[in-house]
């Protein structure tokens, strides 16, 4: 392919800039019984709750399985408990969680959590108790502040993401006053640079840092029945650059003092082309198998010819990140995120990897008008058992976060004096070459503390958690 066709596409507008106006009056719960949409608010439903939806105490607290579940009982879809449990037996109750972009559920079965949703700032009023009643201790922040639709109808907020780091302390405070752990930020619908912003403000907010916990992004694809997992492919090449994107927001604040575990991907699903309506099932299996099962589930379980494949095709440099960064003494403009020129050294596919690996979690969106698309007949599907059969198998994230930045005092970085020293030059000057299998990750231009943090975490050259 002609590297300067390559580049002239590479520079047109994203095609997974929002979510369609149908679905997000879905997601909304803004559809009538005679089928004419209109804005309104979800009444929170009242629950009558028993110990047998309890959540397991003995989870470990801000744990949180891979398989998750966006989907609520509305438009006529039929979605029930049968239906939740009949994924629990697929995967095992423990092993999911589910969601409504509401702060309660009626949906229950034992074991399965349901993360409530603070969708606006300020609506917290309802929110249930952590840890009781089948109610997991995360809870999820503003749905798609950066989307006209949904949270960013407020024009102030999706226009000032700056001006907003304290209405999240406040959500968050009370949501830990409620016996909430673990903090998903607001949730970005497609517009990265609006979540940079807002981090940057939640920087210098005391307290606030220490109420982020996940990073929550959503990805709407039109184009499933031609997406492949080739970096020839300018879709796979976008959703790479997008959670590498996510992925660079978690180490640019980790290093500034958050403690940011993972990405979680909570929304993702395919439409027709007029972004109006759910895709085919024979599409939704296409990007199913290609990007979910072929590519993230691939990277996780470390599968050398899938991160060889990102890592180091000659197309990997079009994989890139979008931005500008915020910066100090800067503000934030609607419309001013676009995909940033890759710069030599070309280590964009290699770091794609690495973002991949940071994933900790992903739910697909599941609701349309009259039907779900995982279930038939209450029972699952050929697309439910391809998701639930790929995601049971994800591999365990430890609990803390590889990219956390350690305290001053437990680290070291290893002086040329030292034993680590010299593993550490060998692993970049011979074995990364040599042995690309063993640095999963990481590429020749990665920095020496990299090296040593994987040395580190691996056992090996007697190395200390750099700095």
């Amino acid at each position: 392919t002609d590297e300067a066709a390559l580049e002239a596409e590479a520079h047109q507008a994203p095609r997974c800039r929002r979510s369609p106006a149908l679905l997000i009056l879905l997601a909304s719960g803004g559809v009538s019984a005679g089928g004419a949409f209109m804005w309104k608010r979800p009444v929170p439903p009242i629950l009558e709750f028993t110990t047998a939806g309890m959540t397991d105490l003995n989870r470990v607290a801000g744990s949180m399985p891979f398989c998750g579940l966006a989907i609520n009982s509305e438009a006529g879809n039929g979605f029930d408990r049968k239906h939740l449990k009949v994924a629990a037996d697929a995967v095992g109750a423990r092993n999911l969680w589910h969601y409504n972009w509401q702060l309660n559920s009626n949906v229950h079965v034992p074991g399965v959590e349901f993360l409530p949703t603070i969708k606006e700032p300020g609506l917290t009023n309802g929110l249930p108790t952590a840890g009781e009643n089948g109610v997991s201790r995360i809870v999820l922040g503003w749905n798609e502040p950066d989307d006209g639709g949904q949270a960013g109808r407020d024009w102030s907020l999706r226009n000032h993401p700056e001006n907003y780091a304290a209405a999240w302390k406040a959500d968050m405070l009370y949501a830990q006053k409620k016996g909430y752990t673990d903090f998903v930020s607001p949730a970005m619908a497609h517009d990265t640079c609006w979540l940079d912003y807002f981090l940057m403000a939640c920087e210098t907010t005391s307290g606030c840092k220490d109420l982020v916990t996940y990073l929550a992004f959503h990805r709407y694809r039109p184009d499933c029945a031609t997406y492949k997992a080739q970096t020839s492919n300018m879709g796979w090449r976008e959703d790479l650059g997008y959670i590498l994107t996510a992925h660079n927001l978690m180490e640019k604040y980790n290093r500034r003092g958050f403690r940011i575990k993972g990405i979680i991907w909570n929304e993702f699903g395919c439409l027709t082309n007029d972004w109006r309506s759910a895709s085919s099932q024979a599409e939704q299996l296409q990007y199913m198998k290609a990007w979910y099962r072929d590519s993230v589930m691939k990277v996780l379980k470390g599968d050398a010819e899938e991160i060889s494949t990102i890592s180091d095709s000659p197309l990997s440099k079009w994989i890139n990140h979008n931005g500008p960064d915020a910066k100090r003494g800067t503000h934030y403009k609607l419309g001013m995120c676009k995909w940033q020129h890759p710069k030599r050294p070309y280590t964009s596919g290699a770091d794609a990897v690495k973002a991949i690996q940071s994933i900790h979690s992903m739910a697909w969106f599941s609701i349309h008008l009259d039907r779900n698309y995982l279930w038939n007949r209450g029972e699952l599907n050929v697309l439910g058992r391809l998701y639930f059969n790929t995601c049971k198998d994800a591999p365990a994230h430890d609990k803390a976060s590889p990219s956390t930045s350690p305290a001053p005092s437990t680290c070291h970085t290893a002086q040329p004096h030292e034993e680590c020293y010299n593993h550490v030059m060998w692993a970049k000057s011979n074995g990364i070459h040599n042995h690309p299998h063993w640095y999963l990750g990481l590429h020749p231009g990665s920095s020496f503390e990299a090296f040593q943090a994987h040395l580190n975490q691996g056992g090996h050259g007697d190395c200390p958690v750099p700095c």
